[in-house]
């Protein structure tokens, strides 16, 4: 009884998490048109640039801390609001740190980033946010509580987009790039600090030197992972930035931005499935896994064949003319980030046994192979070759982490026949809606094929859905 408890309240939280997600990121995207026709391709890809190095930013000031919630809520049961108060404290310290050095050696780091010299202190303090915002997001995704998080994400979300607008039509007519900065910036600094207020009123802050070295522990080995991450998402555009130019930077960001609908699914699940994956791990009970993985892959597949098919009509909905390029970047991209969303399932296994050196190491290995790709192909090919090296240094990044799973477990904890099949029809699927861009009605009659296909299947289990979202509310 109490493992179906578990099961039904992971699955309605999923559930929330997703749709909740979907709203808050569907106003983004809905915005996407917006600036896309506010900003020219050179102020996108500057924009972009300043975000790259912002994620980049986020994963070191914040140490990768919110990582170390999954395990600390099994070792530090009866204090875990202490544990959280005082890996707050250190990442608070670790701000005022890279602030100073920021004020120091601004200019330097403006000409080096090719950024304004001035953006140096506010892209630390938006950097430090978002880690603050992680850390949040880590904490309630453990106790199931999607709504509160989804709330503050919606004000940041909607905040961000008005304010953005607001201050290039009316303050920065003439450098736009800088009024979607300071756009995003001011609600995630509101965001940050309310996150701050609503850990230290529970406990105050202390040094705690235990919980700082298991946090660190754990953690470390994820920084360089985390950076890796980043640099299979997005280095590529820095590098085209920097190899062609600012407005091929803005189509390729433009494309990845399009492709993100997908990530936005594939976390908002993952944030739940990792949650209850501990606990069967816990358990002991990895039939249970290996059921639930079937499902569970085979859901986010058609989701992702789903979005192939429709992701050029996507792309010119959402764009202008001078963006239309980015329709033949969105599916390479998709398959990348699809094969992403294949390693979270070796990956559990290897958080759950506290193995992050190897992920640091698969990580790191699979983005080494994406710059070294990039700096041959770029050149001679163009831009659009990087959405292909990046496709290709996820699928090393996916087997990498499948070995290594198996070797902790000595046997797969989730059905990977199943996944196999899923990733082959998914990968087919994908190549061939790249091949028919031009054939828009065998594409949407494919859509809208697999989109009854979904609604049938929902239709048969319907009884079930609505206990699900009946035990949600």
């Amino acid at each position: 009884m109490e493992a179906k408890s578990e099961n039904r309240k992971a699955i309605s939280a999923g559930l929330g998490y997703t749709i909740g997600n979907i709203l808050v990121n569907g106003i983004a995207f809905i915005s996407v048109p917006i600036f896309t026709r506010l900003m020219s391709t050179s102020d996108y890809g500057i924009y972009s640039s300043f975000m790259t190095y912002q994620s980049i930013l986020a994963v070191v000031i914040g140490l990768a801390l919110h990582v170390t919630l999954k395990n600390a809520k099994y070792d530090y049961p009866n204090d875990i609001d202490g544990y959280n108060s005082s890996i707050l404290l250190l990442m608070l310290i670790s701000t005022a740190i890279f602030s100073i050095v920021g004020i120091l050696f601004q200019r330097i780091l403006g000409q080096w980033l090719c950024l304004d010299w001035f953006l140096i202190l506010p892209l630390i303090i938006y950097s430090s946010c978002s880690a603050l915002l992680m850390f949040y997001n880590a904490f309630l995704a453990l106790q199931y509580r999607y709504k509160e998080y989804l709330i503050l994400s919606l004000f940041y979300s909607l905040g961000s987009i008005i304010l953005s607008v607001v201050l290039i039509i009316f303050t920065f007519p003439s450098v736009r790039y800088l009024g979607r900065i300071w756009g995003g910036f001011i609600p995630i600094v509101i965001v940050g600090v309310i996150i701050c207020v609503s850990f230290l009123r529970k406990h105050k802050p202390f040094i705690n030197k235990e919980y700082w070295r298991y946090g660190i522990k754990i953690s470390l080995p994820i920084i360089p992972h985390g950076l890796s991450q980043l640099v299979l998402t997005q280095f590529d555009r820095l590098m085209i930035l920097r190899m062609i130019g600012e407005a091929s930077a803005g189509i390729y960001s433009f494309a990845y931005t399009i492709a993100m609908i997908l990530q936005i699914v594939y976390s908002s699940l993952d944030s739940i499935w990792t949650t209850w994956f501990f606990e069967m791990m816990n358990r002991g009970d990895r039939r249970e896994i290996k059921n639930k993985s079937r499902a569970y892959v085979s859901l986010v597949s058609l989701l992702t064949i789903m979005f192939f098919f429709i992701a050029p009509e996507i792309i010119r909905i959402f764009s202008g003319p001078s963006y239309w390029e980015a329709q033949y970047i969105v599916i390479p991209i998709g398959l990348g980030l699809y094969f992403s969303f294949l390693y979270f399932f070796p990956a559990g296994v290897e958080y759950y046994y506290k193995k992050t050196v190897f992920i640091a190491a698969g990580t790191m290995m699979a983005a080494a192979i994406n710059v070294i790709l990039n700096f041959i192909f770029i050149p001679r090919y163009g831009y659009i070759i990087a959405a292909y090296t990046t496709f290709a240094s996820y699928v090393l990044y996916f087997i990498f982490h499948i070995f290594i799973a198996y070797r902790l477990e000595r046997e797969f904890v989730f059905d990977i026949k199943v996944i196999l099949v899923c990733l082959f029809f998914t990968v087919i699927s994908g190549l061939s809606s790249l091949l028919l861009i031009e054939y828009t009605i065998v594409r949407l009659t494919a859509f809208f094929f697999l989109m009854i296909v979904v609604v049938v299947v929902c239709y048969r289990k319907r009884v079930l859905l609505n206990e699900i979202i009946g035990r949600g509310k």
